[in-house]
């Protein structure tokens, strides 16, 4: 602190230095002003800062004085406790001597603040330019080191004392030494005389302040001047001074008299009177110097002495600290000796007790045993007591028996009497009903053949009556046919003629009687196909060699109606064939599953549940037992009643909660403790022809949840539930199911209401949904662990011959427009997933896309090419465009999340089948019909995507779109069909982050390069919105990433599986090159 003030105070002679030897143009205000005016911007700066910082730190500074408070009493607490415990006067009163040192500190403190605030609040001197414009004496001379000698002064007089205060802490001496310091140097350097101040007011002339006149004068004019008004002012007479000022001539004697020579100074005494400045300057600056010297001599003696002093101060306190430590010892010693003693005394009593109680309790064992004596002997009174009642009450009970069996006696020989008074009584009874029952019988007759009289009357006039107007229907039904027939030809004329000048969205339902085609010979079944056959390249290549036209009157003569030979949809041949051959493959692929797997269920979990641990395994034991007792004891009666359905039902439903959880454990501990073996044999019973109709179907369902929660997202259950012959059974029992025609009509009326009557009970819908759900989820686990291809290809052939793809197919075809029914979207959404996850299953056997080969063992190819891709384009058509879509111009409606859904799985079903398949979905998608409405379905969704987000469905839509135009000129040229926006407009026109981003870049350019390669036309719709050029940089990073993979460095590292979203699986390899050239032209 010390050195802080010397500094500032040097700082301020270095001021007033600079000040003396200033220009004499500003040396009118003396040095005591200028420090007067600098320490107060310090102040006012100062002052604004704590303003500024006070609102930000008053918070912070409440909790930090509370925080010190609470350690405060925390500590006085701990203190207190410890000598309460070691019981130490001494330790006592050194804490009392230190409380009293710490409060005369802080009144110290208290007293210091005090002598502050009352400085602060004394009436401060007017500064030095206010006397000398208003005061008639002399201006006093102050400054800002006037204010530190008074206030330094205050303190030393307030804090005077004799000596340097014993009692306080070596802390508190410090800060005390501190400002004695600070003290001895303000006063030192105030003592200084103001030398400087008298020189420079030699050298500088200061001008007369002005009287009190002037200033009363000044005071009257201004005052004056704001009651007078301007026009008062205007027109009064001007002052003499202004009269002076405005004279003639004033202006040019002021000019002569100001540039008169006599008023300049000459060089030479200009730089003799500089150097006269300069010297007294340098003399004043070296006598500032050696006093400056002087004072820290005497300061730095001082702060010697005062070390000295504190020094000797802290060795004494040490010392005496020692004594008293040994003091303490010593009391120490004697406190544990007296404890010793104590404790001796007290094990002296505490035998002479235990021997006292030893002789009580020799007492009690005494008389205890005498009472003990005592009991015995009252006892053995009692017990001869009681014999002699017990004899006494055998007597009784004996006379009381013989009473008994006299009464029972006469009490049967009165009831033989009334029976036979009752037998006679009811003989009687019997006769008189006969006899009313004949007459009853005779009077009925008699009545029943009036009736058929009059039956016969009326039946004769009714059959007359209904032969008349027999006759006036059918002839009013021949005229109705007649004129219907001729409205359905002029509406087919007027629906060929828009469908063949316009580009609407046709209806989706079928036609009651199918249309026949006389050109072609080909059979229309729909609206949709009849306006993609009249569109159709086959169709105009027969019109044209019959020399006919698409007008509407040739259209007319060639749409007829179908014989009726071809109205009914039957199956054709080549169906049937493999229909009848896929029944001999599933018993032979059954027997192949079922005889290379007899011993699985001993092995499988043996390593994989030894270290399960679940909350929930006497839970699972307890539900499997009980589970197995019932269908052990409906094994045996074959009936089921109410009880036992409702307990299978809240045993199914306990396991449900449980296992809904997923938890890997418990799933994994319900497979091992035979959860799904008991489940199976629930199944069997429903695939039993002779049970299966008496047994309720909520069981059944429950039962397939059970599965589906165990196996999903569990590899290993999975793995199991096929090779333990269970994935069979369920195929079977879906396959029984679509065999009834009883169950298979329920789910066809289902998908015909379109979810307009809901179903509120558990029905063979729900079931078949469930049941298709746990397929896929089986297979789609199962393909990501390390079980056997063969075993999951014979698994998918099952399904295929089975004919569930072609159930499948024939319910999505079933299906004409959307539907509010949970029941059939569930069915719907499983049978996608399962076509997706038996195409997933065989993508290990595809090694490259476009090879054009592949091993069709399963007949799932086949089956895919036959069905038309199981009607999935027509189930996707129904869903969203039954009425037509809506206008461009317009925003798209919201689609419900579950058309969503069952659409996404839809597409991506698509995109697997291409990936096995490229040429058979190619040629599926181009056929007539299915053509037309993936174009409209394929705009509708691009156009959905742009105003509602959903990547996923965005990206599966453009690898659908590449996959069905990638090498196959039609269906590129087919891109540009319809009206604008077309499907590339729609593709060029997506968000800009799929041509920013590189990650979405990857999924857009591989189907823009299929869908413009070697077609010239789409290319330039393609350059209208996008720049070629993108597309060749693609192409050039790919082709350098191919030359760094087939290098020998990292030909190695391949990986053996294929991602078929890279560009070699999404567009040929060889003809990248000619690709690049061709969008580089």
């Amino acid at each position: 602190m010390v050195e802080s003030c010397q500094d500032e105070l040097e700082h301020v002679k270095d001021d007033n230095e600079c000040l003396v030897t200033s220009d004499s143009e500003n040396t009118s205000m003396s040095l005591n002003e200028v420090v007067c005016v600098v320490a107060a911007e310090k102040y006012a700066v100062k002052e604004r800062r704590c303003k500024l910082t006070a609102g930000r730190h008053s918070d912070m500074r409440a909790r930090y004085w509370s925080y010190l408070f609470d350690n405060l009493h925390r500590a006085v607490d701990e203190i207190y406790c410890t000598c309460e415990t070691d019981e130490s006067i001494v330790e006592c009163e050194e804490v009392v001597m230190t409380l009293e040192v710490c409060k005369k500190d802080f009144e110290a403190l208290i007293k210091r603040f005090e002598v502050q605030r009352a400085f602060e609040r004394q009436e401060r001197p007017p500064s030095v330019t206010w006397e000398v414009r208003c005061s008639p004496s002399k201006a006093k001379q102050t400054s800002y080191v006037d204010f530190i000698e008074q206030s330094v002064q205050h303190q030393r007089r307030s804090s005077s004392s004799p000596g340097i205060d014993l009692s306080l802490s070596p802390k508190t001496q410090c800060i005390e030494l501190d400002k004695t310091r600070l003290t001895d140097a303000n006063i030192e350097l105030i003592d200084e005389p103001p030398l400087y101040n008298s020189q420079l007011n030699e050298c500088q002339g200061t001008p007369p302040p002005p009287s009190l006149d002037d200033i009363d004068e000044y005071i009257y004019t201004v005052n004056h001047h704001k009651t007078v008004s301007w026009a008062d002012r205007s027109e009064s007479p001007p002052s003499p001074h202004h009269r002076d000022s405005r004279s003639p001539g004033r202006a040019v004697q002021l000019h002569q008299k100001l540039s008169s020579p006599l008023r300049k100074r000459s060089l030479a005494e200009s730089i003799k009177i500089s150097e006269e400045k300069q010297h007294k300057a340098q003399q004043i600056r070296d006598k500032l110097n050696e006093e400056r010297v002087q004072r820290s001599r005497v300061i730095s003696d001082k702060i010697r002495i005062v070390r000295e002093h504190q020094f000797s101060r802290t060795v004494e306190h040490r010392e005496a600290i020692e004594g008293r430590m040994v003091e303490a010892e010593k009391r120490r010693e004697v406190r544990l000796q007296e404890i010793i003693r104590k404790a001796q005394e007290e094990d002296a009593k505490v035998n002479e007790i235990a021997f006292i109680n030893s002789l009580e309790a020799q007492n009690k064992k005494m008389e205890v045993f005498e009472k003990h004596q005592v009991i015995e002997a009252r006892l053995q009174d009692i017990e001869e007591e009681r014999l002699k009642k017990k004899e006494e009450n055998i007597a009784k009970e004996e006379a009381a028996h013989e009473r008994r069996r006299i009464k029972e006696a006469e009490r049967q020989a009165k009831l033989k009497e009334l029976n036979q008074r009752r037998r006679e009584q009811e003989a009687k009874i019997e006769q008189m009903k006969v006899e009313k029952e004949k007459q009853r019988e005779e009077i009925a007759k008699e009545r029943e053949r009036r009736l058929e009289a009059h039956h016969a009357a009326q039946r004769f006039l009714s059959e007359e009556m209904g032969r008349r107007i027999q006759l006036k229907q059918d002839k009013s039904s021949k005229l109705y046919d007649q004129q219907l027939e001729q409205k359905k030809e002029r509406a087919m004329a007027i629906s060929l003629y828009r469908n063949a000048s316009s580009d609407y969205a046709p209806r989706v339902e079928a036609y009651q009687r199918k249309k026949w085609c006389s050109v072609c010979n080909v059979k229309i079944i729909s609206e949709v196909y009849l306006m993609s056959h009249l569109r159709g390249k086959r169709h105009k290549e027969s019109l044209q060699l019959k020399g006919l036209s698409d007008q509407t009157d040739d259209v007319l003569s060639v749409i007829v109606l179908a014989p009726e030979e071809f109205q009914a949809q039957n199956i054709s041949t080549e169906v049937q064939e493999r229909l009848k051959t896929g029944k001999k493959r599933a018993r032979k692929i059954r027997q192949r599953l079922s005889t290379g797997l007899k011993d699985l269920d001993s092995f499988t979990y043996s390593s994989l549940a030894s270290g399960v641990i679940s909350r929930h395994q006497s839970k699972f034991t307890k539900s499997i037992k009980e589970m197995n007792q019932v269908l052990d004891a409906f094994s045996r009666q074959k009936v089921w009643d109410v009880q036992v359905v409702s307990q299978l039902e809240r045993l199914l439903g306990d396991l449900n909660r449980i296992i809904g959880n997923r938890n890997k454990d418990d799933q994994l501990l319900f497979c091992h403790l035979g959860g799904l073996a008991s489940l199976s044999r629930l199944l069997l019973f429903y695939t039993d022809p002779s049970t299966a109709s008496s047994l309720p179907l909520k069981p059944l369902l429950l039962a397939l949840n059970s599965m589906e929660l165990t196996c999903i997202e569990h590899i290993s259950n999975s793995q199991y539930f096929i090779l333990s012959k269970k994935f069979t059974l369920l195929v079977d029992l879906i396959s029984h199911y679509f065999d009834s025609s009883q169950q298979k009509s329920d789910i066809m009326v289902a998908l015909l209401n379109k979810g307009k009557e809901k179903s509120r009970h558990v029905t063979w819908t729900s079931i078949c949904g469930t049941a298709f759900g746990l397929i896929a989820v089986v297979i789609s686990c199962s393909i990501r662990g390390n079980i056997d291809h063969k075993i999951m290809r014979d698994c998918v052939a099952y399904i295929v011959c089975t004919g569930l793809i072609d159930r499948l197919a024939e319910c999505f075809r079933a299906i004409t427009g959307p539907f509010d029914d949970p029941v059939v979207s569930q069915l719907v959404l499983s049978g996608l997933n399962t076509i997706t996850a038996c195409t997933a299953c065989l993508h290990f056997d595809v090694k490259d896309v476009f090879s054009g080969k592949y091993d069709d063992f399963t007949q799932l190819v086949c089956t895919l090419r036959q069905t038309d891709l199981a009607g999935i384009i027509s189930l996707v058509y129904a869903l969203l465009l039954h009425d037509g879509p809506p206008r461009h111009s317009s925003v798209p409606p919201f689609l419900p999340s579950y058309i969503l859904s069952i659409t996404t799985a839809a597409i991506k079903a698509i995109n697997n089948s291409a990936i096995l398949a490229l040429n058979v979905v190619q040629n599926c998608l181009s056929a007539e019909g299915i053509s037309l409405e993936l174009r409209h379905i394929l705009s509708y969704l691009l156009w959905y995507c742009t105003h509602y987000r959903n990547e996923q469905l965005l990206q599966e839509l453009i690898l659908t779109v590449g996959y069905f135009s990638v090498l196959h000129q039609e269906n590129q040229m087919f891109l540009l069909a319809g009206r604008s926006p077309t499907l590339l407009q729609l593709l060029c026109g997506l968000p800009f982050e799929y041509f920013s981003d590189p990650k979405l870049a990857r999924v857009l350019y591989p189907t823009l390069i299929s869908a413009c390669y070697n077609v010239h036309d789409n290319k330039e719709v393609l350059e209208l919105d996008v720049n070629s050029q993108l597309l060749c940089v693609f192409l050039q990073n790919e082709l350098s990433e191919c030359d760094l993979v087939t290098s020998p460095s990292t030909k190695d590292s391949e990986e053996p599986s294929i991602n078929f979203l890279l560009f070699k699986n999404r567009f040929p390899k060889d003809h990248w090159k000619s690709a690049l050239d061709f969008f580089a032209a």
